[in-house]
């Protein structure tokens, strides 16, 4: 880590941010053997002995959800749930996610999505970002309530690594899988804008 310890030395007051986002994913790399082990090593000495680099870990487990060796590694991390957004702040990530953000919707459209997403920052992201591909493929830039459904549907399918983690996550027990099988055979009884939501309630 010279390079590094280096390239502090430069920075004055300012920091490096160190985001490594899906970070369980590390874990299958080691064992497809594109990554080495020392990796939990190499991550320690970087959160202990380099106050000047802040690293960011984002996923869907906890350090103690997975292999021993990330408890280890990241004996010094905090960690932070995040929940679902306040309704503005939800609002402005489905309508304004970046400044001059050329995408308007039905009113109704919008509410569909805070409704169906629980205000949940990746259901969110996930659904717009269908959404926007699907209208590019139109060439359009006005998403309708119609436009928002098939974005759901296709959610469901681009997002299934979230929701193949949610269901078998250890915080996920045998009446609540009940609940959202039930759910899944009963869609047709279900408004589309319920169905994302009860995916993601606990």
């Amino acid at each position: 880590l010279e390079w590094l310890t280096q390239a502090e030395a430069s920075l004055g007051d300012k920091v490096i941010l160190l985001n490594l986002d899906e970070y369980e994913r590390l874990e299958e790399m080691i064992a497809d053997g594109r990554l080495d082990r020392r990796i939990f090593q190499w991550l320690r000495s970087l959160i202990q002995s380099h106050p000047n680099v802040v690293v960011l870990l984002s996923g869907s487990h906890t350090p103690e959800e997975l292999a021993p060796e990330w408890s280890d590694a990241l004996i010094n991390v905090r960690t932070l749930h995040v929940g679902p957004l306040e309704k503005p702040a939800a609002l402005e990530l489905i309508t304004a996610p970046v400044p001059g953000f050329p995408l308007q919707y039905e009113p109704e459209a919008v509410e569909m999505i805070v409704r169906a997403t629980g205000r949940h920052p990746y259901l969110i992201q996930a659904t717009c970002r269908d959404l926007v591909n699907l209208l590019n493929d139109q060439n359009r830039q006005y998403a309708t309530r119609a436009d928002v459904e098939r974005a759901f549907e296709s959610v469901l399918q681009s997002g299934a690594v979230y929701f193949n983690e949610l269901w078998t996550s250890r915080d996920m027990d045998d009446a609540q899988r009940e609940v959202l099988r039930a759910l899944a055979e009963a869609k047709e009884a279900v408004p589309d804008d319920m169905l994302l939501s009860r995916a993601n309630s606990p």
